[in-house]
């Protein structure tokens, strides 16, 4: 287990890693603003759903990041190491003393992109719907599951009642599904909003050429002031190698996901700079707890002696990773090093033969009742995720040491999630035909509080089809703290609740958390202003909303 001085030095490190991101980020002092300019994005996909409460997509936020806007926005101080709640839309906020009414004073002066005044009636109309039953958005639950009603006082005054008190409630509401839309577009356009996105952020929606690229212009009537572009083209390029010749040849100016053993080669150039900064999200196996052969726990824990972390982090990601240590990340609120690293592929197989399965045919494989320990893993494509095919080879090499025949299949983005969202009589149906197990190897953040993880990935309420946690992990006494968690306002208390979960989280083994990773970024040298964002709440992984062009 890391001891206390190496979990300081690495929170330390990776604070240090987003100081010098933000350098390389933001305008210096030796130039000045220029307007004007189209900043052109490669980014690894193209958008599922451009509909904030509808989607959790990293690309779709990246995009959407520029057109909406939420209430409020929780923010990570590398000072404090701490997540602090910042104004947006609204300007202030007070909580009643029985702590079941928040009352927001909403900025003025702000609109739409298609004209609709941002007001009471507008954020009314927006909770609403992602609390309504039918038709149900996807994820709206996520920031609205504790509210009672809402009430308009005023024209820039809303109360918001919760059915009890919720201490997460402004980090659920900070949250990017929780971005305000226009209710005029909602209305005109009903389920084809996702093709038409109107919030009002910097720059409006142009078009959506499907396939190859989402344009955005400046919104002169921004609140805040016009920003410096006067509009970003954002190109789907799927394939890294693709995006970093664009960024080579100057058909792009900024390109996204860029792999880690290109990083050190485009920083000679005299033309390009790399921006890495680490996050808070985690490269996850998610293990399906009901279905063989992972739903026995000694299987379970066979996985995560099999493979090793350390050599990962340090050999595929240079270093530019950790091992996880937790079910969340370094800079998540309730984080507790519970899980640690340990690689024991001999401990892993006496487990695999203490329940039976063994390896009857000298294959390798390992067998019980006539048959095979199979796994289907399914990922997105490998440039979905930082490294994703190389650690994704990685895993399944180190399951066929221990005795799994493991079957890979890569697909893009919404073929996973369709993979990703069955329900479970779906899935104990598959497991009957293919005669094999499933596991997904993808990233989630956990975000500015624990919550995000230990609630939406791992509490039994919320298993399919609320589209959240899919793997199915039951554990009374682990729903039970979590339940206790969500209404706990002192904080130390509540820290205990999410020390205790994540305790027997690690001791279930439901899900196999892997590595905390970095994202990186290549723009060319006369790009200024791209932020890095180290929690992907509200600004997402990475922004242009102030870039500009010194050309």
């Amino acid at each position: 287990m890391f001891t206390k001085m190496t979990r300081n030095c690495f929170v330390s490190l990776l604070c240090l890693l987003i100081y010098f991101a933000f350098q390389f980020g933001s305008p210096t002092s030796s130039y000045a603003v220029k307007q004007g300019g189209v900043l052109k994005i490669a980014i690894g996909g193209q958008p599922s759903k451009m509909d904030p409460p509808n989607t959790t997509s990293s690309h779709d936020q990246q995009m959407m990041a520029h057109i909406y806007e939420v209430l409020l926005a929780y923010h990570y101080d590398g000072k404090t190491k701490m997540c602090t709640p910042k104004p947006i839309l609204a300007e202030k906020w007070t909580l009643s003393k029985d702590g079941k009414v928040y009352t927001f004073y909403l900025r003025k002066g702000v609109k739409f992109h298609d004209g609709t005044p941002f007001n009471a009636t507008a954020v009314k109309f927006n909770i609403d719907r992602m609390m309504a039953e039918k038709p149900r958005t996807l994820y709206g639950r996520d920031v609205t599951g504790g509210i009672d009603h809402t009430e308009v006082v005023g024209e820039y005054t809303i109360k918001i009642h919760l059915s009890k008190p919720i201490a997460i409630f402004l980090h659920l509401l900070g949250d990017f599904k929780g971005a305000m839309v226009s209710p005029t577009a909602l209305k005109k356009y009903g389920d084809d909003i996702s093709r038409y996105p109107t919030g009002t952020g910097p720059f409006k929606f142009v078009k959506w050429a499907t396939g190859d690229y989402l344009e955005v212009e400046v919104f002169k009537e921004y609140w805040g002031g016009r920003a410096p572009l006067d509009g970003i083209v954002f190109r789907f390029v799927p394939d890294s190698n693709a995006r970093i010749n664009m960024l080579q040849m100057g058909e792009v100016d900024v390109a996204l996901n860029i792999p880690i053993q290109d990083h050190e080669r485009l920083r000679k150039t005299d033309k390009i700079d790399i921006i890495s900064w680490p996050i808070a999200a985690l490269h996850h196996f998610y293990l399906d707890n009901a279905v063989p052969p992972t739903n026995e726990l000694k299987v379970r824990q066979a996985i995560k002696l099999a493979i090793d972390t350390e050599a990962v982090t340090r050999d595929i990601f240079q270093g530019t990773a950790k091992p996880a240590d937790s079910c969340l990340a370094p800079f998540t609120w309730g984080y507790f090093p519970a899980n640690p690293h340990s690689y024991n592929p001999e401990k892993a197989k006496k487990l695999l033969e203490e329940c039976g399965w063994i390896d009857r045919g000298g294959d390798g494989y390992r067998e019980r009742d006539g048959k095979k320990l199979g796994l289907t893993i399914y990922a997105p494509l490998p440039d979905y995720m930082p490294m994703c095919g190389e650690s994704l080879l990685a895993i399944q090499e180190y399951l066929r040491k221990v005795g799994f025949e493991c079957k890979v299949n890569a697909l893009d983005f919404s073929a996973f999630l369709s993979e990703y969202y069955r329900t479970l009589p779906e899935r104990v149906q598959k497991e009957k035909d293919e005669k094999r197990g499933t596991a997904y190897f993808i990233d989630w953040g956990s975000r500015s509080d624990g919550w995000f993880t230990l609630y939406n990935k791992m509490n039994s309420r919320v298993w399919y089809p609320d589209k959240k946690h899919t793997s199915f992990y039951r554990n009374t006494e682990f729903d039970s703290l979590i339940d206790k968690a969500e209404v706990e306002v002192d904080p130390q208390k509540r820290f205990e609740l999410y020390k205790k979960a994540q305790i027997i989280e690690a001791q279930d083994t439901p899900i196999i958390h892997l590595w905390v990773v970095s994202h990186a970024l290549g723009k060319r040298k006369y790009v200024h202003g791209i932020q890095a964002v180290p929690l992907p709440v509200a600004d997402s992984h990475s922004h242009a909303r102030e870039a500009w062009i010194e050309k």
